[in-house]
């Protein structure tokens, strides 16, 4: 079967991020990831951006699951694709079920525990959350797979072209380039699943602008003077912790990332380049691939170290600075943008 790019379930591309990273969850914690009281999240909800230490913002963020309003609103997406889908030939059934359910309870166990007892454990999951994710059993559940699996070579072409667009088209997310990502970004739209999305959640266009401000407000906050004399006050306490390598805040679960990558004989993600992907290739090196096991189980007690000493760095030297700009900076950003961000709450139908 010709391989076929999947899509997120979402909404406009600057509430990827913030959406599906939390995955619909609900926060029981009262540490470095949990909540606290966030403007942008009053107005906005789950759609709200998360700022904070980039490696624990999603930490002890509790229990997994699908809100009954999520599960309605993803059936409307689901029946309005089923809709497009048969206006241009084909059958879809349509499949809201919780895809929360599906993730492995080791997952939902480990990120049910608070970040302390998470990093204690995992340190930033890199190298010690070793979970198998079964993707055909998960794909078995998709009353459309067995659709797909009858059609042939072509015809799935065909049926995930009207599905998600063309299929020689890279996802708009991984595109540098302005110009083919809005070109990508415009083929997805005249999908059925981005009619789908249109169709439940309006046009978000109007709301770009908006949406890259309050992304690069993460970016505001690490600038202000305050916060990077909190970095180098961090950086000085990961060199006494036995790390002096490190200078920004996301270095170390960086680090941890690529040594992972090169003892799994993992391509490198930095080198990435999504025009030139071999799928067939890369599943190739993958499969065969094996890791050095005694490498990379003394890859997991560093992890867990790192993570160990950089959860305690930020906690002392950046962590209240971090809220309190956090705070004023939403607060400034709210008060000049108050109306459009009321529009864009009642268009995304926060309660």
């Amino acid at each position: 079967m010709t391989s076929f790019r999947t899509r997120k379930f979402t909404v406009p591309t600057f509430l990827i991020v913030g959406t599906l990273a939390l995955g619909a969850c609900s926060n029981s914690s009262d540490d470095v990831a949990a909540e606290f009281d966030s403007p942008l999240a009053d107005k906005l909800g789950q759609f709200a951006p998360q700022f904070g230490h980039p490696s624990f913002r999603f930490t002890g963020s509790g229990t997994f699951e699908m809100s009954e309003s999520d599960l309605q609103q993803q059936q409307a997406i689901e029946n309005a694709i089923a809709e497009c889908m048969s206006q241009e030939g084909f059958e879809y059934i349509p499949n809201a079920q919780d895809y929360t359910e599906m993730m492995p309870p080791e997952l939902q166990d480990a990120f049910s525990l608070d970040t302390a007892a998470f990093v204690d454990k995992y340190g930033y999951g890199f190298t010690t959350l070793d979970v198998d994710f079964d993707m055909d059993e998960a794909m078995a559940q998709d009353p459309n797979t067995a659709i797909v699996d009858s059609l042939s070579e072509s015809e799935t072409e065909a049926y995930y072209e009207a599905l998600f667009g063309p299929m020689d088209m890279p996802d708009p997310a991984m595109l540098d380039d302005p110009a083919a990502s809005d070109a990508a970004d415009e083929a997805f739209k005249e999908s059925c699943h981005g009619r789908a999305l249109s169709s439940e959640f309006g046009d978000m266009e109007a709301f770009d602008e908006l949406g890259s401000e309050m992304w690069n407000l993460n970016e505001r906050i690490l600038t202000r003077p305050e916060i990077v004399e909190a970095q180098r006050e961090w950086a000085s306490c990961m060199a006494d912790a036995g790390f002096p390598e490190y200078s920004q805040l996301n270095d170390p679960s960086d680090d941890v990332q690529q040594r992972f990558q090169a003892a799994s004989g993992m391509p490198d993600i930095e080198s990435f380049d999504v025009e030139s992907f071999d799928p067939e290739a890369f599943d190739a090196q993958m499969s065969g691939s094996e890791p050095d096991e005694a490498e990379l189980q003394e890859l997991k007690e560093f992890e867990i170290d790192v993570a160990r000493a950089d959860l305690n760095c930020y906690t002392e030297h950046v962590q209240d600075d971090f809220r309190a700009a956090q705070l004023e900076v939403e607060e400034e950003f709210i008060a000049a943008n108050s109306e459009q961000l009321d529009q864009l709450r009642e268009q995304l139908g926060v309660n």
